[in-house]
């Protein structure tokens, strides 16, 4: 089992999304996982800036750079189809962790009751769902998703409805 971690960067917009980029890297540098893992860094709208760069030098991240089509879903179905990873955990740009373990305790639970969709955020609102700003599972599950994301809005389909990543 190779554990990917996949966090998305907005390069768009870079000024708006910096503060949750630096809050992310902060938290993930001051909470350790506590759980073996390869982070790759989506940079969602270009390529790495020089802040980027510097913020995950010593993560050791891998890099993926696309359009930023689709946001954050767009950017959860290509990490999943170019990765090698299984599970992955996807994870949105204002995440960020508030203790040691978080990782751990995730991967805890998919050891005990096996491949399934795990998240620590998850809402009863229109229907059960897990939320899609942290979540883990197969990168199949995200592949298989047959959706389209055209506005913004409709990446409210990926995390519930008939459709979505839940059902």
């Amino acid at each position: 089992m190779k554990l990917g971690m996949v966090y998305v960067c907005p390069i768009v917009n870079w000024p708006q999304h910096e503060e949750a980029i630096r809050r992310f890297v902060s938290s993930y540098a001051r909470f350790p996982a506590e759980y073996p893992h390869q982070l790759l860094v989506v940079c969602n709208g270009g390529q790495p800036n020089a802040a980027v760069l510097g913020l995950f030098a010593d993560k050791n991240p891998g890099y993926l750079h696309r359009d930023n089509t689709g946001w954050d879903i767009g950017a959860f179905r290509a990490a999943a189809s170019s990765e090698d990873f299984n599970p992955i955990l996807f994870l949105g740009a204002n995440t960020h962790f508030r203790r040691a373990g978080w990782l751990r305790r995730l991967m805890d639970a998919y050891e005990k009751f096996g491949p399934g969709l795990y998240g620590p955020s998850a809402s009863f609102e229109i229907a059960p769902h897990i939320r899609s700003t942290a979540f883990m599972c197969d990168p199949k599950l995200v592949r298989a998703w047959s959706g389209e994301i055209p506005k913004p809005k409709d990446r409210h389909y990926f995390e519930v409805g008939p459709n979505s990543l839940t059902a």
